[in-house]
């Protein structure tokens, strides 16, 4: 997991979207103030969040929250090509997609998730912010711990249960 591939992944999902141009946050600012038909989705990681960390013997873990943002442009506020439509249609989208090795997409609850940016040169600007969740898990340091090949958490517990591969004793 890395944040250029969940950026990449929430514009794959987002692409079937009719009229709208999705693009991941470039590197090159001039590459942003491209000119766009209908309406414009730029994706970019923002930040993350981090849970305490748990542990069972010498193999720590931590829960990551990721934040993107997505800053949706249009020309028009309403409509069948407004911002407003094109707002909807990403929910509806995003809502419960789980890139590669995350949760499911979901909005904050401790922050505005949709915020009107600005009406600027006859573009309508908003930032919607959405969220997935992934788990950290240390790799030991002694490679004769074995590999972990299977995470299991409980919901409502604190209990992580971790089972590793030991390699055979060698004579």
């Amino acid at each position: 997991m890395n944040y250029g591939t969940i950026e990449s992944a929430i514009q794959s999902r987002l692409s079937s979207l009719t009229g709208v141009t999705v693009i991941v946050l470039p590197d090159v600012e001039a590459d942003f103030k491209l000119p766009f038909a209908v309406g414009k989705i730029t994706v970019a990681y923002k930040d993350s969040k981090y849970l305490p960390q748990r542990g069972t013997g010498n193999i720590q873990s931590q829960e990551e929250t990721m934040g993107f943002d997505l800053v949706i442009q249009a020309k028009k506020r309403t409509g069948t090509v407004g911002i407003y439509k094109i707002m909807e249609a990403v929910k509806a989208r995003l809502f419960g997609f789980a890139p590669a090795d995350c949760g499911p997409i979901y909005f904050p609850v401790d922050e505005k998730a949709i915020t009107f940016l600005e009406h600027k040169e006859g573009i309508w600007s908003y930032l919607m912010l959405v969220q997935c969740t992934t788990l950290l898990v240390q790799l030991p340091d002694d490679e004769s711990l074995g590999l972990a090949t299977k995470i299991t958490l409980e919901s409502g517990a604190d209990a992580i249960v971790i089972d590793t591969q030991i390699p055979p004793e060698t004579p």
